[in-house]
């Protein structure tokens, strides 16, 4: 990049480089390190992006940044800085899935944002902003699954934000609905023969000994 100040695939090259460096020193329990490291790959991709406004991919990797610099401040404790860069990386992700509405990646690129959006917004106690987020992650989701039907991840990832409105479901027969729907989908991937993860795993044993207990 110092050899071509004026390459913008050189300075992306170093942005993700940076990356790399944080998730490594995040690994190591540096947090301090990662978000330094974060935060330097944000302002090039930021820089990037201005110089490319029309760029889709500049404005995408803004958004892993931001993302990345989120993660960090969250396991740091500072939930209003991890909100704040969510939600910038959530309207940049909006944006995104609008001009390009045939893109399933941006969808779902969007229904993480607002899962991380939520996230954060339940630590907090806003329970209604993060189901909120919540509906709005499994409207997106479900109809990326329905345009996928033989998509596992898909389907896992509808499994995900079921669980998440169980979690957050006061009424009783909305929490029953989202848990059967859980069973169902993590029971018909394990018939169809596709890899559950360990959080899959997780979530169905812990959804199936909550239906247990709670017959109706």
């Amino acid at each position: 990049a110092l050899a071509d100040p004026s390459s913008a695939e050189a300075k992306r090259d170093v942005s993700v480089s940076l990356n790399n460096v944080g998730r490594i020193k995040a690994a190591q329990g540096d947090a301090a390190g990662a978000l330094d490291a974060y935060q330097r790959s944000l302002e090039i991709r930021e820089a990037l992006a201005l110089a490319d406004p029309s760029s889709a991919e500049a404005k995408r990797d803004v958004s892993v940044s931001l993302d990345n610099v989120g993660q960090i401040r969250a396991a740091q404790g500072d939930a209003a800085g991890a909100l704040a860069a969510y939600q910038r990386s959530l309207e940049i992700r909006e944006a995104l899935a609008l001009a390009d509405p045939s893109s399933a990646q941006a969808k779902r690129d969007l229904s993480v944002s607002l899962s991380k959006v939520g996230d954060i917004k339940a630590n907090q106690g806003d329970a209604q902003g993060a189901l909120q987020a919540y509906q709005r992650m499994f409207t997106i989701l479900e109809a990326l699954a329905k345009a996928d039907p033989s998509s596992a991840r898909a389907q896992s990832d509808v499994a995900t934000s079921h669980a998440l409105l169980w979690q957050l479901s006061s009424d009783a027969a909305s929490k029953r609905r989202h848990a059967r729907e859980v069973d169902r989908i993590y029971s018909s991937l394990e018939q169809r023969g596709a890899h559950l993860s360990p959080g899959d795993r997780n979530n169905w044993r812990i959804i199936k000994q909550w239906l247990d207990n709670n017959p109706k």
